[in-house]
């Protein structure tokens, strides 16, 4: 893969911001600001209403573990990489939700200017603009900094892991893999899904020329020791108090309750609760216990919900095909509309997830949703579909340049955060898939307008 702009890029430290990138990370905060300001998160009301609910209750009481117990409280589910950036806020500002969700603000404008960074460095400081201004204005992103979860966080940490791997391959020093492994662990610790996209990374930086060299080998093992350092640890504490060497006990508990379970609500049209039930009868017989070894019930959940999946499996394979559909298109309308100040209209999860076809969702969506998350929603849609049409014009582009190696890693990163949402085809789990394919879309923008600035030039010039 050939970096453009290698000769500025030595180890002598960042070049200067410029106005242009200064003016991207304005925008940038300007909007989130507004969403800050409009979603009111000091209010109590908006606490307990807004910000408090779903996976939101979790991280808010292990965060109080960690800033005043100095604990974990026994935890495996959850890894303590968010609950510790929580932990951070509360320890300095106390429980104050809305001092988590500005410093996310602050996290997410990190995440805008390492992504411009990384265009500059990959193609050239135009692409690198225009990627991170569609991140910028991206409308998942804005509300992600607006929620007690780790989207914010987990995707600042892909982006610096990504820069950190991408700098060291055009500086040539293996120091900079080191750099890309912690970043890359301290992801995991965040969300465990990381913990396998590494592999990607570490074949890609092995594959750099399209075949493994000593160096290229030496910087994929600097990568991979780089990682089990930081993680290592966490992994030993699991094993000591559980007999499990793994990051946390999530893995077959969602395949099964959650993952499994709506595609059999979808297969049966039995409610979620009756279905959830009853594999919790089948687990039950094989020895899962309530407040037994979390990794044990973890392998028990995960070995019925493989049984499913096997004896299901072309069914399975169209749910989880319409799952990544719904990942890359679902508009996140009610949730936006509520932290925007209106009322909004909550579909049944059964709607969302289990739904008969995508024209019977689109007919739901259009039947139930108001006049503000409509708006919303095509603001959103339009916004998405420009920028998943121009990034398959970058695909096309680097197909035409042969940069086979940078191709392969965006597209097999992002085929494996799209299939890590599994079935729940939440609009969350596409935020660590954008960073790739808003670098294609920029990519793909940026040779239109050196195009057009051709076409223009050659019709001014003089015959």
């Amino acid at each position: 893969m050939q970096l453009a702009g290698r000769q500025q890029w030595r180890f002598t430290g960042l070049p200067a911001i410029g106005a242009d990138l200064a003016l991207v990370c304005g925008v940038a905060l300007v909007l989130r600001l507004i969403l800050f300001f409009c979603f009111q998160p000091w209010l109590a009301s908006t606490v307990e209403q807004s910000i408090l609910i779903g996976d939101a209750p979790d991280y808010d009481r292990l965060a109080q573990c960690l800033a005043f117990q100095a604990s974990f409280c026994g935890e495996t589910f959850r890894t303590p990489g968010y609950p510790l950036f929580v932990a951070f806020s509360y320890a300095l500002f106390g429980v104050k939700a809305w001092a988590v969700l500005l410093l996310q603000v602050f996290v997410d404008i990190g995440a805008v200017f390492l992504l411009a960074r990384i265009g500059t460095l990959v193609f050239s400081r135009r692409v690198g603009l225009i990627a991170a201004a569609l991140y910028a204005i991206d409308p998942q992103a804005i509300h992600a900094t607006q929620v007690l979860l780790s989207e914010t966080v987990f995707v600042f940490l892909v982006i610096a892991g990504l820069y950190a791997c991408l700098r060291a391959r055009a500086g040539g020093r293996a120091g900079g893999f080191v750099a890309a492994g912690v970043c890359i662990a301290l992801a995991a610790l965040v969300r465990p899904v990381a913990q396998y996209h590494l592999l990607i990374v570490a074949v890609c930086v092995l594959l750099w020329q399209g075949r493994p060299t000593l160096a290229s080998a030496r910087n994929a093992a600097v990568l991979l020791l780089s990682f089990a350092v930081v993680a290592g640890p966490w992994m030993a504490r699991n094993a000591a108090l559980y007999g499990a060497p793994k990051l946390s006990s999530i893995q077959g508990e969602n395949l099964l309750f959650w993952q499994v379970t709506y595609a059999r609500v979808a297969q049966t049209g039995q409610d979620p609760k009756a279905v959830e039930q009853v594999f919790q009868a089948e687990v039950d017989k094989r020895g899962y216990r309530k407040g037994g070894n979390p990794f044990q019930n973890e392998a028990i959940a995960q070995k019925v919900a493989l049984g499913y999946i096997a004896s299901n499996s072309a069914f399975y394979a169209q749910r989880l095909a319409s799952g990544i559909l719904h990942t890359f298109v679902n508009l996140n309308t009610a949730s936006m509309a509520e932290h925007l100040g209106f009322r909004p209209t909550l579909l049944p999860p059964s709607a969302m997830f289990a739904s008969g076809s995508q024209a019977q969702l689109v007919a739901t969506f259009l039947a139930s949703k108001s006049v503000p998350e409509i708006l919303i929603g095509a603001v959103t849609a339009l916004l998405l579909g420009g920028a998943f049409l121009c990034a398959l014009g970058g695909v096309g582009l680097l197909l035409a340049r042969r940069q086979y190696a940078l191709l392969g890693l965006c597209a097999a990163s992002i085929g494996y955060f799209a299939l890590s949402g599994g079935v729940i085809g939440l609009a969350r789990f596409r935020q660590p898939a954008e960073p790739y394919y808003f670098l294609l879309a920029a990519l793909f923008i940026a040779w239109l307008l050196e195009r057009r600035a051709a076409k223009a030039g050659r019709a001014s010039a003089p015959a």
